[in-house]
């Protein structure tokens, strides 16, 4: 018997030793979350033993800054499962005030309860709370790790995108906040920046909250849009409603605190209700992208880090996509995001070397008309350094169900070595149209620009047919040029039949000689293969020749057109000019810098009034708001409101960046987008006077 208990207790010794066994791990991992452009948490050295896991970081983050690490911080693995923090060395926890050393690093550790050996994969995550710092994909480094293709993650998940996906109707967002009450929250309105692919101007949709908590939003859509509701400011830690709606649908959204006290989104039947899972997940894809679009090196030494950026993605997708469960559908949907997330951040890189080519003068702006780096301009301008980008099925609907859809269309839009091909082969050519042959003439390089863009976009995408996106890029050029540049021909067609020194058929010829509406868009609509872009850009042909007023209404009810008609009720019989502007905003202070002189001749008619809108969080304007109004504004017309207000008018205007400039005529109607006025230019009264006569109210 005593043999028997000595031999059991060296069992256990042994078994404990065992357990405790020390493994040390050289970790990398995908990104850090939530610490700006100029902040990033790294992962030096992780322990595991059988009694707990300690990872040492090192934090880079701005000095002066203010930042704190919570005590509620956590680890994630593979399954889901969550290990809890148990101390921390070299850091105070739960201290809203500290900052980091005049070198900009923090060296730490944290010890959490032990992970499984068997882990191969884990994140780091602050407590669930707003912009929680993170560390995505920790691993080791010396474990090679199987990635898997798109390809083998959607077959592995069949979805058929249903009917209907393209549809013009109105949803319906709606719901309740449960114990709401906007002083405890903070907050009595919630904005969404609701993008649609077929519109130039932005969808900016608000809603109040009622006392009660509820509130209720209707807009039209043409696809089903991914987005969410967000407050500007909160006191409860709660700012954010992420929903999912089809064209016609109604969304419920109830939002109360959960069993661990923190307030969350529970939805009802429908399209929502379907992606739960995916609307709740912390996938952070944006995140892994960061270091692709804010890369500084040369175009040419991108694809090893866009190789990586989308192993990491396709690994970030599966791995969430497991661990929460996700259904067909919302794995089908969190590719599209990885890819509309991918190739945004690629070609927002390429944006930002291409401005970089150019020279800066003493203000530090960029000036378009002088290149200082030849040689990597014209290598940005080189289709091969794109390559990457072929990876992405650019022709998949779900693409504009993503969250960033808006930025990666105009990022393919403007993409430079596309846009190079607008010109291509057009002076001193001829070319067949509609069986004819023509020499290079306006209306038809026109037409042969759309077609060069084309096939601009399809060597961009490693595309051999007009995809989706392509079609949706062009179609907003052609809705550009048609509103901005062919309108005025569309206009002086009028001038022209009026015109009795002309012969009726030298009249016939000039007119059809303009490079205007109604002679370019019946012949560009044939390249429109897809159904949907097609029966858009029909009607909006349709509606440009059915309204060609100079002039529209302003809605006749509502605090923002309440605030326009205050002001032409305190400025009788003039044109108001309002800048919508910013602070944080340089070309908007730029144009005003700029524009000081001319404004000063401008003030001197009596049939214009300049008005200066800024957003500004405190109440009559920051101090930094005061100095610069002081300076640059003293003699000038100039309004400051709070976020939820600044919205309600971007929601009126339809604009969504700044600077934005509206007129409005002295009976108060909106002059129409092809004739708003500028204060940036030096040919604002002549461009002014113009438009007056155009209008002419």
């Amino acid at each position: 018997m005593k043999k028997t208990l000595i031999f059991a207790a060296v069992l256990a010794s042994a078994v404990g030793i065992q357990s405790c066994k020390t493994i040390m791990i050289s970790p990398d991992s995908m990104a850090s979350v939530n610490f700006g452009r100029d902040g990033s948490l790294k992962a030096d050295k992780v322990t595991m033993t059988g009694k707990e896991t300690t990872v040492h970081f090192t934090m880079n983050y701005p000095t002066g800054r203010t930042f704190r690490y919570g005590s509620d911080s956590y680890l994630m693995d593979e399954a889901g499962r969550r290990y809890p923090l148990r101390s921390a060395d070299g850091i105070e926890l739960d201290n809203y005030k500290l900052t980091v050393s005049d070198s900009g690093n923090l060296h730490f550790s944290m010890t959490f309860d032990p992970l499984p050996k068997k882990t191969k994969i884990f994140d780091y995550i602050e407590g669930d709370v707003e912009r929680a710092f993170g560390l995505l994909g920790i691993r080791d480094k010396k474990t090679k790790v199987k990635v898997p293709t798109l390809q083998e993650i959607a077959s592995a998940n069949p979805y058929q995108v249903p009917a209907g996906w393209f549809r013009r109707d109105t949803v319906t967002v709606r719901g309740r906040i449960e114990g709401y009450d906007a002083e405890k929250f903070g907050f009595s309105t919630m904005q969404c920046n609701c993008e649609n692919a077929f519109e130039l101007n932005s969808d900016v949709q608000v809603f109040e909250i009622a006392a009660d908590g509820s509130f209720e939003k209707k807009f039209v859509v043409d696809y089903p849009v991914f987005a969410s509701f967000r407050a500007d400011k909160t006191k409860v830690g709660f700012r954010e409603i992420p929903f999912f709606v089809r064209p016609g649908e109604t969304v419920d959204v109830t939002v109360r605190k959960n069993d661990k006290g923190r307030y969350e989104c529970f939805y009802g039947d429908g399209s929502s209700k379907d992606v739960e899972r995916l609307l709740k997940s912390k996938s952070f894809l944006h995140e892994l992208v960061l270091p692709l679009s804010r890369f500084k090196g040369k175009i040419a030494e991108i694809a090893p880090l866009a190789d990586s950026t989308w192993n990491n993605l396709m690994l970030r997708v599966q791995l969430v996509a497991q661990r929460d469960k996700f259904t067909p559908q919302e794995v089908q949907m969190a590719l599209a995001e990885a890819q509309s997330a991918f190739a945004e951040g690629l070609l927002s890189f390429a944006m930002h070397d291409e401005i970089n080519c150019f020279r800066k003068d003493e203000r530090g702006v960029y000036h378009g008309d002088d290149i200082a780096d030849s040689t990597e301009w014209l290598a940005v301008s080189d289709m091969k350094y794109y390559e990457p980008l072929h990876r992405v099925d650019f022709d998949n609907p779900l693409l504009l169900a993503t969250t960033y859809f808006h930025i990666l269309e105009n990022r393919v839009e403007h993409a430079r070595p596309a846009r190079n091909y607008e010109n291509d082969s057009l002076k001193g050519k001829s070319f067949e149209f509609k069986g004819k042959k023509y020499y290079t003439s306006s209306r038809f390089n026109e037409w042969q620009k759309q077609k060069n863009l084309f096939r601009g976009y399809r060597d961009l995408m490693g595309c051999d047919f007009d995809n989706l996106l392509a079609q949706i890029c062009v179609c907003r050029h052609v809705k550009y040029m048609a509103n901005q540049i062919w309108q005025s021909a569309e206009d002086r067609k009028k001038e022209v039949l009026a015109d009795t020194t002309l012969t009726e058929d030298a009249r016939k010829a000039r007119i059809d000689s303009l490079v205007c509406i109604s002679n370019l868009l019946p012949d560009v609509l044939p390249l429109f293969k897809h159904p949907y872009v097609r029966e858009k850009m029909e009607q909006f042909y349709a509606e440009k020749m059915a309204h060609q007023e100079m002039s529209s209404p302003l809605p006749e009810t509502g605090w923002a057109a309440d605030f326009v008609r205050d002001f032409n009720k305190k400025f009788p019989g003039r044109y108001l000019v309002f800048d919508f502007w910013g602070m944080g905003c340089a070309p908007c202070r730029g144009a005003i810098e700029r524009s000081k002189s001319n404004r000063a001749e401008i003030a001197k008619r009596d049939d214009v009034k300049l008005v200066f809108v800024a957003e500004e969080r405190t109440p009559g304007g920051s101090d930094a708001y005061k100095k610069y109004v002081e300076k640059w504004l003293a003699d000038e017309e100039t309004v400051t409101f709070s976020s939820d207000e600044f919205s309600r008018l971007r929601e009126l205007f339809r604009f969504n960046g700044i600077p934005h400039y509206e007129t409005i005529t002295p009976s108060g109607r909106r002059v129409r987008d092809d004739l708003q006025m500028n204060i940036s230019g030096s040919y604002f009264q002549s461009n002014f006077d113009r438009m007056k006569e155009s209008v002419k109210e």
